[in-house]
Protein backbone atom coordinates (compact mmCIF):
# COMPACT_ATOMS: atom_id res chain seq x y z
CA UNK A 1 0.00 0.00 0.00
CA UNK A 2 2.63 2.54 1.05
CA UNK A 3 4.91 1.55 -1.82
CA UNK A 4 2.17 2.38 -4.33
CA UNK A 5 1.37 5.66 -2.58
CA UNK A 6 5.02 6.71 -2.43
CA UNK A 7 5.74 5.66 -6.00
CA UNK A 8 2.88 7.86 -7.22
CA UNK A 9 3.86 10.91 -5.16
CA UNK A 10 1.28 10.59 -2.37
CA UNK A 11 2.03 10.71 1.35
CA UNK A 12 2.26 7.30 2.98
CA UNK A 13 -0.28 6.16 5.56
CA UNK A 14 1.21 5.44 8.95
CA UNK A 15 -0.91 3.05 11.00
CA UNK A 16 -0.22 3.40 14.73
CA UNK A 17 0.14 0.15 16.63
CA UNK A 18 -3.08 0.85 18.54
CA UNK A 19 -5.05 0.96 15.27
CA UNK A 20 -3.54 -2.01 13.49
CA UNK A 21 -6.33 -4.37 14.51
CA UNK A 22 -8.77 -2.58 12.17
CA UNK A 23 -6.16 -2.73 9.39
CA UNK A 24 -5.69 -6.47 9.81
CA UNK A 25 -9.45 -7.00 10.06
CA UNK A 26 -10.01 -5.16 6.78
CA UNK A 27 -7.27 -7.15 5.05
CA UNK A 28 -8.58 -10.45 6.39
CA UNK A 29 -12.18 -9.62 5.47
CA UNK A 30 -11.14 -8.76 1.93
CA UNK A 31 -9.30 -12.04 1.54
CA UNK A 32 -11.92 -14.28 3.14
CA UNK A 33 -14.84 -12.74 1.25
CA UNK A 34 -12.80 -12.21 -1.92
CA UNK A 35 -14.00 -8.61 -1.95
CA UNK A 36 -11.28 -5.97 -2.28
CA UNK A 37 -13.82 -3.22 -1.58
CA UNK A 38 -13.69 -4.05 2.14
CA UNK A 39 -10.04 -3.00 2.34
CA UNK A 40 -10.45 -0.14 -0.15
CA UNK A 41 -13.23 1.44 1.93
CA UNK A 42 -11.16 1.06 5.10
CA UNK A 43 -8.16 2.61 3.38
CA UNK A 44 -10.01 5.61 1.95
CA UNK A 45 -11.71 6.40 5.27
CA UNK A 46 -8.36 6.34 7.10
CA UNK A 47 -6.45 8.16 4.37
CA UNK A 48 -9.01 10.95 4.04
CA UNK A 49 -9.19 11.35 7.81
CA UNK A 50 -5.40 11.56 8.05
CA UNK A 51 -4.83 13.97 5.15
CA UNK A 52 -8.10 15.93 5.11
CA UNK A 53 -6.26 19.20 5.82
CA UNK A 54 -4.29 18.85 2.57
CA UNK A 55 -7.40 18.35 0.43
CA UNK A 56 -9.19 21.56 1.41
Amino acid sequence: MNYVLHKNGYPMLIIPYSQRKSYYTALEGSQLKKDENIFILWFFKRYLKEYKQYLI
